[in-house]
């Protein structure tokens, strides 16, 4: 895979299990990982829900290979937040991995973790 291709900024979060303050079990989203690759998209469908008409925007992103990534994660692109539906990873060179990703106005994506935030918050003010 040329570089040249992987000219799109991607932020991958892992949906990790929490603590509330309460010390209740929750989901929330880890620390990203801010990857290149490269982005097309795939198709748009409509669905209804409640009577409502959906848009359904489906992308594919091309990165290079990794083994950390699994559906159901999220992915930070264009300031907007997708759900990871699958991922192939069938390259038998093992050079890149292909994540199918859609965007879903109903999708309600885990909070981040407080602790992650703060950390996440406290390593861009020191790299700054």
């Amino acid at each position: 895979m040329r570089a040249g291709l992987l000219d799109q900024r991607l932020k991958l979060y892992q949906t990790i299990n929490s603590k509330t303050p309460s010390g209740a079990l929750t989901k929330s989203l880890s620390l990203p990982l801010a990857v290149w690759g490269k982005a097309e998209q795939e198709g748009a469908s409509r669905d209804n829900d409640n009577d409502r008409d959906l848009t359904l925007n489906r992308y594919l992103f091309t990165s290079r290979y990794r083994t950390n990534i699994k559906a159901g994660d999220w992915l930070s692109w264009r300031s907007k937040l997708l759900h990871i539906d699958s991922i192939d990873d069938s390259d038998p060179k093992r050079a890149v991995i292909i994540i199918s990703a859609q965007i879903n106005p109903n999708a309600n994506a885990p909070p981040f973790s407080l602790e992650q935030f703060v950390i996440d918050t406290a390593l861009n003010n020191y790299f700054q």
